[in-house]
């Protein structure tokens, strides 16, 4: 971030330098204006990259059926790039809808990107499951409705 701060001073001082000229034509200030956006744009990217928050997208699967009080395995399949995610940190999010209490529940990798925790919903209702990932820097998450009967 430094970086940024660092690159948009002097991007400005150089602007107003330009601005001072009176040579300086109107082509050349713009000229210069589009390519300090684009390395603003280029350093923000790669900081954010740097920071795992950059364009890493998950493959999320996931399913589960359920009744009231019936104890279920919840399951998700995780893939990066079209390879099985293993040894990731997933957990299950599970509230019912309208309601401000949360749960997780710790999901166990079963086999190679594979991943399963144990729970049983308390009512009947419409809940949301959001699935977390994490991995080193990548975290991702997705949300699933399921209707519980």
């Amino acid at each position: 971030m430094k970086n940024l701060i660092s690159l948009c001073a002097a991007a400005v001082l150089l602007l107003s330098g330009c601005a001072e000229k009176e040579e300086a034509s109107v082509q050349q200030q713009k000229e210069l204006e589009t390519a300090v956006k684009e390395t603003v744009v280029e350093v923000i990217e790669q900081e954010l990259a740097e920071e795992g928050h950059g364009h890493h997208h998950v493959s999320i699967d996931f399913t589960a059926e359920a009744a009231e009080q019936e104890a279920i395995n919840l399951q998700t399949v995780l893939q990066l790039e079209e390879k099985p995610l293993t040894q990731a940190d997933v957990s299950f999010e599970i509230w019912q809808d309208g309601d401000e209490k949360h749960e997780y529940v710790a999901a166990v990798e079963q086999d190679s990107g594979t991943y399963s925790a144990a729970y049983q919903y308390p009512d009947k209702g419409t809940y949301i499951v959001n699935i977390h990932v994490v991995k080193g820097e990548l975290h991702d998450h997705q949300e699933q409705t399921i209707s519980i009967k």
